[in-house]
């Protein structure tokens, strides 16, 4: 958590106080109140015979007060301060920086001799890709905690991969995270997963700048491309009532699908609650038939009228999923 600000009190007298309290989602790794006196730590909720700027956290309830009082005023009775607070990483605050220009040869992460401390990352911990590697990912990692890519992590097109972490940054002139590429599209399936809840490590960038939690945070360059598709949305050639488990698309320039996708059924009426997500199970690209994972429950109506002026009354499918998922893997804070 970062939160910097700039006060001023005015028209106090001298018998004036005032108390300000904060409520912290994390405790504070650095606090800064500059006025016209040296702020101190009081031990306890400042009283008012304190002097002005004194301040305390309570670490139990994770509330930070200060005191603003009329002694000793400024000119035109004020008092004027800036107050800064930041909370860091366990790895420290800000993140590590820029080391030199990108190394020549992939690291492969699944060897040992591509990581300082002998071995892949752990269940748990941050990793760091420095601003000099050029990763190469060619296993599932555990889940992890805070990635840091200072560097080149790029996702190895041979398989599927689910990666889980509880932050991602993309910082630096070297950072890039590629799956894939716009000339050699990636052919697999990524599901990026993100852990964590509203009160846990939050990644401060800077004294004013907080990434918060749960989160990728982007500086640097991210390439992500999956397969095109010949055609996102197409109609039905006859109607699915509720209860089939299967669709069939009209024409005969069939879309690329495949078994794994995801399609949505749009409703065939104005209730858009009726509007139908689905997983193809198998599809026949010759025929057009799509096998589906769970029967409908609405009916997706054709109709056609072959009268003047030929209306032509369809619902449309289309195809949201690409090749790439965002997860959440954690609880959602009560105020979300």
């Amino acid at each position: 958590d970062t939160t910097s600000y700039s006060a001023g009190f005015y028209g106090m007298r001298e018998s004036d106080y005032v108390w300000i309290t904060h409520e912290f989602v994390m405790l504070p790794d650095h606090l800064d109140i500059g006025g016209n006196y040296e702020p101190t730590d009081h031990g306890e909720i400042p009283t008012v015979d304190d002097h002005t700027l004194s301040w305390h956290i309570d670490n139990e309830t994770n509330e930070g007060t200060y005191l603003v009082t009329g002694t000793n005023l400024t000119d035109y009775h004020s008092q004027l301060f800036s107050y800064s607070y930041q909370a860091c990483p366990r790895t420290g605050c800000p993140p590590p920086g820029y080391e030199g220009p990108l190394e020549d040869d992939y690291r492969r992460w699944s060897e040992n001799s591509s990581w300082p401390a002998g071995h892949p990352p752990l269940e748990g911990e941050d990793v760091i890709i420095t601003s000099r590697w050029r990763m190469l990912l060619d296993v599932t990692p555990p889940t992890l905690g805070t990635v840091y890519i200072l560097g080149e992590l790029n996702f190895e097109d041979e398989r599927d991969y689910n990666f889980t972490a509880n932050l991602i940054l993309v910082h630096g002139p070297n950072a890039q995270l590629i799956i894939g590429t716009e000339d050699t599209p990636f052919t697999h399936t990524v599901v990026i997963t993100l852990n964590g809840r509203r009160s846990d490590d939050n990644l401060a960038l800077t004294s004013s700048l907080s990434l918060g939690s749960k989160a990728i945070g982007v500086f640097g360059n991210v390439s992500i491309h999956g397969q095109p598709k010949t055609r996102t949305w197409t109609r039905l050639a006859t109607s699915a009532r509720a209860g089939d488990n299967q669709i069939t698309l009209r024409g005969n320039d069939y879309p690329n699908w495949g078994a794994g996708e995801e399609i949505v059924i749009a409703p065939s009426g104005y209730d858009p609650e009726e509007a139908e997500i689905r997983t193809i199970v198998d599809y026949d690209p010759d025929s057009g038939i799509i096998t589906l994972d769970t029967e409908l429950e609405f009916d997706h109506l054709v109709h056609r009228f072959l009268e003047p002026p030929d209306l032509d009354m369809v619902s449309p499918e289309g195809l949201p999923s690409a090749d790439f998922w965002w997860g959440d893997g954690g609880e959602l804070a009560p105020e979300v």
